[in-house]
């Protein structure tokens, strides 16, 4: 057994590959990434697994480390898979002769802390921030303390649940250390969408944080349980260096902000995007952002900087649920169609993020939903289902109304599937309006013209059309419907002259 070793795990289960519908990209699992920096800078090292994680992977990482402690970060939908793992990973530590301590963080126990630490494999829950909890704890495991001294802990204590008491956040985020970055993960990482550049001309993309925490609360995310309702910022100028730094050590082109609102604050994306063209990094990026805060100046500024696409949590076309799901939303239809048109003329893709499946929509509004989304200029779709995750008002709401069980079957928390037993519309109903959604969306003659305009005046983007809509075509996206899908493709080809359509050319800003 080594005291200073810790083994940070992962599990993504089913969603490791990419599907059509929803996850269109594979990333380096940035949440780890910063835990291990946090360890190693406490003393520590650390050791990664993410991914399609095996109880055989437990073994062989237990015994090859010999981690005095195994951290988890747990996604909803892996929470059994996590617990199987954990103890494996302590019979496995048995077996060579020692106890392994085992950790369990990320936003599942965050919002389930108690029910959590009661698990007989787990030893601690961190909830909330992670660094500066796990790097206390850490020294306490390996040095020997008090864990009743560390702040942000639950755990059991004969028979009893203990907790330390909130962490304060972290306000400095200048004063965490970088992400320790993993080859093995930025050299697989890719997105399978509409982005430039396109997957076959991308370099270990990478994600790089801006902000945590989002000072809105959405009904259906469990961010507050995690982060509260605050936001803090990095500088812009070490964000930039990070990406600087990405690029010359990786050869990083292309980089994700996965920051819950990237434009919470106006001012701030302001001075992001000021540094960037101050510096010109020789990167791309994109992130999430909020329809109803954008503005043309904004635009205009992330256009120079070097973003190529900005997503869109539109959650639904329809102004009532929209305004429903999303609390204080003031993004109506008819302003969205102007600032959306503005973007896409700035050349920046767009992305629109939606979720189906509340319990106050009808198969007739979900399908009207089409014809909402061709009047605006979007891309690209990312459509999941309505989901009640623990530590959300909707998970409280699905409760008391009785459309969750009382024991949920937590695997099936993915957003690919719907869980919640809705009053109007069969799970199996709701899969087909999703699919004849997108389907319906893409081979629509009206967004074939919007495609073709767009690669008409950007021809840069003809490959990024191209990748995207054949990787639809694997995962049987356009099931039955392959030839129009490839009849798009042709005609957007066309458009393009033969010297810009093979290789696309981008006049970087």
């Amino acid at each position: 057994m080594d005291v200073r070793a810790v083994l940070f795990v992962e599990p993504l289960g089913q969603l490791t590959q990419p599907s059509g519908y929803m996850r269109t990209c594979y990333l380096e699992p940035i949440t780890l990434e910063c835990l291990a920096a946090a360890a190693e800078e406490a003393g520590f090292e650390a050791q990664v697994v993410s991914g399609c994680v095996t109880e055989e992977d437990i073994r062989a990482a237990v015994r090859k480390g010999k981690p005095r402690v195994a951290g988890f970060s747990v996604h909803t939908y892996v929470y059994d898979t996590a617990l199987l793992l954990a103890k494996v990973a302590r019979e496995t530590a048995h077996s060579l002769g020692y106890h392994l301590v085992t950790v369990f963080g990320g936003c599942h126990p965050s919002a389930l802390p108690g029910e959590v630490a009661s698990q007989p494999s787990v030893d601690f829950v961190v909830v909330g921030e992670g660094e500066r909890t796990l790097q206390e704890l850490l020294s306490v495991v390996a040095d020997g303390g008090d864990a009743h001294n560390v702040r942000g802990l639950w755990f059991s204590e004969n028979g009893q649940l203990v907790f330390t008491g909130r962490r304060e956040r972290v306000c400095c985020l200048d004063d965490l250390p970088w992400p320790k970055r993993f080859p093995r993960f930025l050299n697989r990482a890719k997105q399978y969408q509409i982005a430039y550049p396109p997957p076959g001309r991308q370099v270990r993309i990478a994600q790089v944080m801006y902000s945590r925490g989002c000072p809105f609360s959405c009904m259906f995310c469990s961010s507050e349980s995690t982060w509260g309702r605050e936001a803090h910022w990095r500088s812009p100028s070490k964000v930039v260096d990070e990406i600087q730094f990405l690029a010359d050590r990786y050869g990083t082109n292309l980089v994700y902000f996965p920051d819950l609102t990237f434009n919470a604050n106006r001012q701030k994306v302001l001075d992001l995007c000021e540094e960037f063209v101050s510096r010109r990094p020789p990167v791309h990026w994109w992130g999430l952002f909020r329809a109803d805060l954008l503005d043309k100046e904004l635009l205009d500024s992330l256009a120079a900087a070097g973003c190529v696409k900005i997503s869109l949590g539109m959650e639904s076309p329809d102004d009532d649920i929209a305004q429903d799901v999303k609390g204080t939303y003031h993004a109506e239809h008819a302003g969205l169609h102007e600032i959306l048109c503005y973007a896409d003329n700035l050349g920046l893709i767009i992305k629109a993020f939606l979720i189906i499946g509340f319990p106050s929509e009808t198969p007739e509004l979900i399908r009207g939903y089409k014809d909402l989304l061709l009047d605006l200029p979007i891309d690209e779709l990312r459509v999941t289902f309505a989901t009640p995750f623990p530590g959300t008002r909707f998970y409280t709401e699905c409760i008391k109304a009785g459309w969750l069980p009382d024991k949920p079957d937590w695997a099936k928390f993915t957003t690919e599937q719907p869980v919640l037993a809705h009053p109007t519309i069969p799970a199996v109903e709701l899969e087909g309006l999703r699919e004849e959604l997108v389907t319906g969306f893409y081979i629509d003659n009206r967004y074939a013209k919007h495609a073709v305009s767009k690669v008409t005046k950007f021809p840069h983007l003809i490959d990024s059309w191209r990748e995207y809509f054949r990787f639809l075509v694997t995962k049987d996206v356009f099931r039955g419907r392959e030839q129009q899908a490839e009849k798009l493709i042709t005609r957007l080809e066309l458009c393009v002259s033969p010297a810009r359509g093979q290789h696309g050319v981008h006049v970087s800003p």
